[in-house]
């Protein structure tokens, strides 16, 4: 079996469920653990019955924050990749996006959804008060390789030379890259305090 970064979020909620999780000093928001686990699996159900499944590439085009994290855990406990869609790009550079990397569908901010009108199908679906889901309508296909990579993200950038590229990283690869950190973290602590 493969590994799947929303899985391994999954069992650290079941080992403690009443943990904080995020805290929020703006609002007050104590989310814990199990909290944060329903609200990703409600989001997954929605993502699932929309059609989103394994192999899929779901483009998430919302401001970071708490909403933009469940939505990638949903989009990866369904089995599916995330393409970031940053909200700095110009609405040329995200047309770009889709020109070069498949994607079956998008997860957007309502208020910026006309950013990447020509690219999306006119349906939406209401995933939260501020959230959409859209079909895409692709202008590529998806490497057939790609399915073998266990895509967690396909980052876009414009790389050294200037044309356009997209960086996948795996589920496992980014693990890896998180308890290296981790390892290391501990490692510098430990050599600051003696």
């Amino acid at each position: 079996m493969q590994l799947n970064l929303a899985e391994c979020f999954f069992q650290k909620a079941e080992q403690q469920p009443d943990h904080p999780l995020m805290l929020d000093q703006e609002i007050e928001d104590k989310t814990s653990y199990a909290e944060f686990r329903e609200e990703v699996q409600l989001l997954a159900k929605k993502l699932k019955n929309a059609g989103v499944n394994r192999g899929n590439n779901i483009g998430v085009h919302y401001q970071s924050g708490r909403d933009y994290i469940a939505f990638v855990y949903a989009i990866w406990n369904c089995g599916a990749c995330v393409t970031p869609l940053p909200f700095e790009l110009t609405i040329p550079e995200k047309q770009q996006i889709f020109k070069y990397i498949h994607m079956d569908a998008v997860i957007s901010s309502a208020d910026f959804l006309d950013q990447l009108t020509g690219s999306i199908q006119p349906d939406t679906l209401a995933l939260t008060d501020q959230a959409v889901f859209a079909k895409v309508d692709a202008d590529c296909e998806a490497p057939p390789q790609l399915a073998k990579i266990n895509a967690a993200f396909i980052r876009f950038t414009s790389g050294t030379t200037g044309d356009a590229k997209g960086v996948v990283l795996s589920h496992e690869s980014i693990y890896e890259l998180h308890r290296l950190c981790h390892v290391l973290g501990h490692r510098k602590l430990y050599e600051f305090k003696a």
